[in-house]
């Protein structure tokens, strides 16, 4: 709106500037993080189309976009899932997951997302447990967060597979 403090362009600019050489995200560090890289991409899908540079760097969120797809199958465990800090989470897999919709990229069928068989959906799949919730952890109890994030993953295959809005476009 009129006056606030944040502009689009303004945010646009914040994000693309914390894309690290590899092409992901992270919290912290020189090395990508999948979970974050997932919601940066997120946050990105609706410019993902735009080559209209941003900020000083002059990277457009398409440039940016392409960059991350690239960079997260170099990080996919041999699973089908991700790890975030060196462990495998079923949020980092779901963040991918609901990235990769919000793209309009299949993540059951895309071929840069298999891994030995496995897509990112089949890894998250792993973490559910005999009560229907999710674990953190493979092995691991269900949990609010990971049952959460997993559950709304699902919702972003269903919503790509339907043909409809992309989670979180609440238009």
């Amino acid at each position: 709106p009129a006056g606030a403090a944040y502009t689009r362009e303004s945010l646009l600019e914040e994000i693309l500037s914390r894309q690290l050489e590899d092409g992901g995200f992270a919290l912290s560090g020189s090395t990508m993080d999948p979970d974050v890289t997932g919601i940066a991409l997120q946050a990105l899908a609706p410019y993902a189309h735009d080559d209209t540079p941003v900020g000083e760097s002059g990277t457009s969120a398409r440039q940016a976009v392409k960059a991350a797809l690239a960079a997260l199958p170099q990080q996919q465990d041999e699973d089908g899932g991700y790890s975030t800090m060196g462990t495998a989470t079923c949020e980092s897999a779901a963040q991918v997951v609901v990235a990769l919709c919000s793209l309009g990229i299949d993540p059951i069928a895309d071929p840069r997302f298999i891994k030995n068989g496995r897509s990112p959906v089949d890894a998250l799949l792993d973490y559910r447990q005999a009560d229907g919730g999710f674990a953190h952890l493979s092995g691991g109890k269900s949990d609010y967060k990971a049952s959460a994030q997993a559950l709304y993953a699902l919702v972003a295959v269903q919503r790509l597979q339907n043909g409809q809005r992309r989670l979180f476009d609440l238009r």
